[in-house]
């Protein structure tokens, strides 16, 4: 509980969730030659809890399968993608 207070003083959270999701959005779409970064969106979730809410909670954010993710993680992203467009990289 301390360490969510600690949290949320800290300036990252308090940007807005609108903003913070456009950042998020911004950097699921980010590319590496030539291939979508879809690894980031777990990673992500681990910085805070609010980040994590936020994370889990898009269904956005679940949308870039690559190939390099596991059979685990896709399963993953196909359930958190919900109704989105989904784009897989094969």
């Amino acid at each position: 509980a301390l360490k969510r207070i600690h949290n949320s003083l800290l300036p990252s959270s308090t940007l807005p969730r609108e903003i913070l999701t456009e950042i998020f959005l911004l950097a699921s779409t980010t590319h590496k030659d030539g291939l979508i970064v879809s690894e980031w969106v777990p990673k992500m979730s681990w910085v805070c809890h609010s980040w994590r809410t936020l994370a889990l909670d898009h269904p956005l954010l679940w949308r870039d399968i690559g190939e390099a993710l596991s059979e685990t993680w896709t399963k993953e992203f196909l359930i958190r993608s919900r109704s989105a467009a989904v784009y897989l990289e094969i």
